[in-house]
């Protein structure tokens, strides 16, 4: 009798625990999918800056496949010249983790498969997980952006200096009469 009782609050144990690794389950397949359907690249990297889940935009806007990316170190996707500050930057945020947002900094540059660099904006987010804290980075090419901002301030210049030049042709003409 006594075994038998036992034998029952073992199953429902296991009976809790397979609920509990089902539910864990679930969880972590909304969030993936919930990292893929992102329209930012999102690239999640453990403590170390390895890289442990990227979706298909990030594939989209650096060039390279999940395969390549996963277990690498963050600092590829960057330009040579920033790889050592980045990994003093990264350190510093795993101290103190706290959601960052985009354009919160000056021009940040990322390096794609083939070499080229672009202009980004990234937001940072700690996840805490069981195995600890993780970061996400939201990444965005803000490059066409940036020029049509910088065009648009070289349009209204020129146009202010054209309307001071009609100013003073007006007044020109005015006062020579």
């Amino acid at each position: 009798r006594a075994l038998r009782r036992r034998v029952r609050e073992l199953e429902a144990r296991e009976t809790q625990r397979n609920g509990e690794q089902e539910h864990r389950e679930q969880a972590e397949q909304r969030f993936r999918l919930l990292v893929e359907s992102a329209p930012d690249g999102m690239v999640i990297v453990d403590r170390d800056g390895k890289i442990v889940l990227v979706n298909a935009q990030t594939e989209r806007l650096f060039g390279y496949s999940r395969e390549e990316l996963i277990g690498q170190s963050i600092e590829m996707l960057l330009p040579d010249r920033f790889r050592d500050a980045h990994v003093q930057q990264r350190a510093a945020f795993g101290k103190r983790p706290q959601a960052r947002a985009m354009g919160s900094r000056p021009d940040l540059f990322a390096r794609r498969k083939d070499g080229s660099e672009f202009l980004a904006e990234i937001s940072l987010g700690p996840i805490e997980t069981e195995e600890g804290v993780l970061t996400a980075s939201a990444i965005r090419d803000v490059t066409q952006r940036r020029q049509a901002e910088r065009q648009l301030r070289e349009n209204q210049s020129q146009l202010l200096a054209a309307q001071r030049i009609q100013q003073l042709a007006g007044e020109s003409s005015y006062g020579g009469g």
